[in-house]
């Protein structure tokens, strides 16, 4: 027994792949190894559920009448309407001047040729505040009021809107360019909703 297992661990320290016990030694070439840093976590703080508020009866009202088609109408007439007016001063003053017009205007008085540019500017302003107030009151109009027949907020209500635009605003063109209105607009309200709004 005693005498067998020296035997036995004789041999296994003279066989040639017996493990050797690895002994670390501490120096100027072998530093030690720091320990692992503690990580510690964080308490969770609880989180606050906010309660749910309803909506007060004045905020509904408000809500509702905003919402209103008659509104919408309303206001995108005077929105586009006001672009339309600053549109047309910007665009008043960049009407291309023919050589002959040039001449004559430097035999023109600075005062006159003044007034000469702001009148032709006011009715290019004009012009266009009539056309934009006339498309935004049509477009927000015709949508809310699709929007409120259907009961839905979606992608078919802007393109359905943008088609009976497109045809209104093309009625004295004959029926060829009624079509062609209700096509574009309603494609070009499509890819504005599409890509800016995200509806599917």
């Amino acid at each position: 027994g005693a005498g067998r297992g020296g035997w036995w661990a004789a041999r296994a320290t003279m066989w040639p792949f017996a493990a050797k016990p690895v002994v670390a030694t501490i120096g100027p070439d072998n530093p030690p190894v720091p320990p692992p840093p503690v990580v510690r976590r964080e308490e969770r703080k609880p989180r606050t559920i906010r309660p749910f508020v309803p909506p007060s009866p004045e905020q509904l009202l408000q809500e509702d009448i905003m919402n209103h088609p008659l509104t919408r109408f309303l206001l995108s007439g005077v929105m586009g309407g006001g672009m339309g007016a600053l549109f047309g001063l910007v665009m008043g003053g960049t009407d291309p001047i023919t050589p002959e017009a040039a001449e004559a205007m430097k035999k023109t008085p600075w005062k006159s040729q003044m007034y000469h540019h702001y009148k032709k500017a006011m009715q290019r302003s004009w012009s266009y505040a009539k056309g934009f107030a006339l498309f935004g009151a049509v477009f927000a109009g015709s949508e809310a009021v699709i929007e409120t027949a259907r009961a839905k907020h979606d992608l078919y209500n802007s393109v359905s809107a943008g088609c009976f635009t497109g045809a209104s605003l093309a009625v004295k063109q004959g029926p060829q360019a009624m079509c062609i209105g209700c096509v574009g607009m309603g494609t070009f309200s499509y890819f504005i909703d599409r890509f800016f709004e995200g509806h599917e």
